[in-house]
């Protein structure tokens, strides 16, 4: 997805610690990170398989939280499908949703925030508004 590689440099430059959480097998998520050399920015991988189910159940973000050692409701989902904000929400997590190509005319609108694209905004801009989103959500405004 275009800006991807540049929300990756940023988290990771901010400290950010990374996971994917997915619902296709390993062997198909390991190889497209290693395909597009972005595997050594994630610290922690879940993938579905025959005893962790796929998304919308909240598995697959529950194991990548406590693999990186962090309480959901301090992660933050970047998913491009209804079925993945799903499995974010249920599991805890903030979520932004970029979509895809073929989740475009599909509804996003569960996540927290949903922008165009990765390319439209840095990491930080859109943490920055998420975080105003729920600064206004906790005063009722919106």
């Amino acid at each position: 997805m275009p800006g991807v590689t540049n929300w990756l440099r940023d988290a990771g430059e901010q400290g950010v610690l990374l996971g994917v959480a997915s619902s296709s097998p390993s062997e198909w998520v390991l190889g497209n990170l290693r395909r597009l050399s972005v595997s050594d920015s994630f610290t922690a991988i879940s993938c579905a398989g025959p005893r962790i189910p796929g998304k919308p159940a909240p598995d697959l973000y529950l194991r990548t939280c406590a693999a990186l050692g962090v309480p959901p409701e301090a992660a933050l989902a970047v998913e491009d499908s209804p079925n993945g904000i799903r499995a974010a929400k249920l599991a805890g997590l903030l979520c932004i949703a970029v979509p895809n190509k073929l989740t475009s005319d599909m509804d996003l609108s569960q996540a927290d925030l949903v922008i165009p694209s990765l390319a439209d905004c840095t990491f930080e801009e859109a943490v920055g508004r998420l975080a105003a989103d729920q600064r206004l959500r906790a005063q009722g405004r919106t």
